[in-house]
């Protein structure tokens, strides 16, 4: 199967997919509003090319243009910037070989996922599988476990500074 690149243009007022407007899928009723369903299509909604992953509606190229256009009118505040650019930091070195994937630290599993803690340090992650994960944000949304968050944080924070010595002699 031949790829090719899509047939994507970028116009001052909008996304655009090309030749149609909008994508061609199949429609469903359902008790009062209309859902649009792909069917598991493996084709992309705006250019007709290969997606990556069959639960994509668009392919890589698609997108990006799509965000690209998204985002200059939903700009990122100051901490989704911080979190996208450790996430990105850390992924980097990830794929550098210079931060290796370890297991899960709560049961082992090899599937496992980064979490950091602090994004001001975006190479110090935790690695922890999905439901592990999920729990652990879980337990950070309670007010305790915001509570045990800061002391977590404030512990962090004690051990990194510079030990102060007395003026004595």
């Amino acid at each position: 199967m031949k790829v090719t690149k899509p047939n994507v243009s970028v116009e001052p007022t909008g996304f655009s997919f090309g030749d149609s407007e909008k994508p061609d899928f199949a429609k469903r009723e359902t008790s009062k509003k209309r859902v649009y369903v792909s069917g598991g299509s493996k084709v992309c909604s705006g250019c007709g090319g290969a997606k990556r992953l069959e639960n994509q509606r668009y392919c890589l190229l698609c997108h990006a243009a799509y965000m690209r256009e998204w985002r200059k009118t939903h700009p990122m505040n100051r901490e989704q910037k911080q979190k996208d650019n450790a996430r990105s930091y850390a992924n980097v070195y990830q794929r550098r070989g210079k931060l290796l994937k370890q297991p899960c630290e709560v049961c082992g599993n090899l599937k496992s996922e980064k979490h950091h803690d602090d994004y001001s340090k975006p190479l110090e992650v935790r690695w922890l599988c999905r439901k592990h994960h999920l729990e652990h944000h879980k337990r950070l949304r309670t007010p305790t476990g915001k509570q045990l968050q800061n002391v977590q944080m404030e512990q962090r924070k004690r051990r990194s500074a510079p030990a102060q010595t007395s003026g004595r002699g």
